[in-house]
């Protein structure tokens, strides 16, 4: 719901060499913030160990403002010159939801 923070984790996964000093930055809608440091042993750089992963988990508030609809999250890992992207949909959905059903005896 809109302005209610959730969790995002982003999974960094080193193939044959170790990522060091590696950065994760997430891009949100306007309006939205991110608090959370990707940390490794208290240093602010993430370091992803050979043929391993890595997990940093980031807290994200929507705008209070923000309407019910699908909103992309970005993620992207940079080191040195190696970096990935991905990204992700979440839906902001309105406080209370109603459906209506037939019960067989609408006609009524």
């Amino acid at each position: 719901m809109a302005g209610d923070p959730f969790q995002v984790t982003v999974h960094a996964r080193s193939g044959a060499g170790t990522l060091r000093n590696a950065g994760i930055a997430l891009t949100v809608p306007s309006g939205w913030t991110v608090s959370g440091t990707p940390t490794t042993s208290g240093s602010p750089e993430l370091l992803v160990p050979s043929n391993s992963e890595t997990t940093t988990t980031f807290t994200v508030t929507p705008a209070a403002g923000a309407t019910a609809d699908q909103y992309k999250i970005a993620a992207r890992l940079a080191s040195g010159t190696k970096s990935g992207y991905t990204d992700n949909v979440v839906q902001i959905v309105p406080p209370a939801e109603g459906r209506f059903h037939r019960w067989g005896k609408y006609a009524e």
